[in-house]
């Protein structure tokens, strides 16, 4: 037998049907050239859904049928904030750090004497053109 799923376009429609197939629910035939019926034998209620699906239409679909039977066929992801503590610090990783930390106020000090340097090198040669006749 042919898999019913294979006509639906979208990966993420075709996903979701194929989740629900695997969860009890049947497939029960096209409706015409772009639309699809499942069933719920249990209560015997139908969906109906388009094999070319609009923006985001694959999620109401999900949404029906985890309402109708319980099915879960997609899962939205936490996007809160972890609140994993990161109380304990490796030793390995705050050594790196302090060692980074002081090479790089090592360099940043190095550099601003040079800086400074050459300033006063630059002010002493304005002096000096000016002192001359």
């Amino acid at each position: 037998m042919a898999d019913p799923t294979s006509g639906i376009t979208c990966p993420d429609m075709r996903r979701i049907v194929r989740e629900a197939i695997k969860g009890g629910w049947v497939f029960v035939r096209w409706t015409g050239t772009n639309h699809a019926e499942i069933q719920w034998p249990p209560t015997g209620q139908v969906l109906r859904f388009g094999a070319t699906p609009s923006v985001a239409s694959w999620k109401s679909l999900a949404t029906e049928i985890t309402k109708v039977s319980g099915v879960e066929v997609w899962r939205k992801g936490n996007r809160k904030r972890s609140r994993k503590g990161y109380t304990t610090v490796d030793p390995q990783v705050e050594a790196a750090r302090v060692k980074h930390q002081s090479t790089y106020a090592l360099r940043l000090a190095r550099e601003r004497q040079a800086r400074a340097l050459a300033a006063a090198e630059r002010k002493r040669r304005e002096i000096e053109q000016l002192m001359r006749p």
